[in-house]
């Protein structure tokens, strides 16, 4: 069962093994964090935001420096409605490691659903320039900057994906 933690197949397997190593009372901190984490994971794959939450801030205090952690809350917590919250845990996780794209990104994509465009932009331009250039990526910057007003820099610079315009 304890194996299930890391090698589960399903969410139910992984949150059964998880459960069992935090519950048996003999794993080091660093597998009860490793737990947290990987159990948070999957109730956050299975809509369980707040049980998420939990998870990952009992992984945060056994590994308070845990950049992806942070970034991972901070996803719950959007996915809960709490942008603040979220907004927070991205800065600590940018903060903990200046060049964690995802926490950038996850950052851009909530200061643009609150309409804070300009903040969303200049953290969609560093993700770009830290090297993730995914269509994710391109597809936001597109967005963001068609709510800006900037058509014509939003249908160009897409590096190579292909963009129609209709007039």
């Amino acid at each position: 069962l304890r194996a299930w933690c890391t090698e589960g197949t399903t969410s139910q397997q992984v949150i059964q093994g998880c459960s069992g190593l935090i519950a048996d009372g003999t794993a080091s901190d660093a597998d009860l964090s490793v737990a947290h984490y990987n159990r948070a994971i999957q109730f956050r794959k299975t809509g369980q935001y707040d049980r998420a939450v939990e998870d990952y801030s009992r992984a945060l205090a056994l590994q308070p420096d845990d950049a992806g952690a942070y970034d991972n809350r901070g996803i719950a917590y959007v996915l809960m409605g709490d942008d603040d919250r979220g907004l927070q845990d991205f800065d600590k996780a940018i903060e903990l490691q200046p060049r964690e794209v995802g926490a950038y990104f996850n950052r851009a994509l909530t200061y643009e659903r609150i309409g804070r465009l300009d903040k969303a932009l200049a953290d969609i331009q560093h993700v770009l320039k830290l090297g993730m250039k995914s269509a994710a990526v391109y597809r936001t910057r597109c967005s963001i900057r068609l709510k800006t007003g900037h058509l014509d820099e939003a249908l160009a610079g897409n590096a190579g994906f292909e963009v129609a315009r209709l007039d």
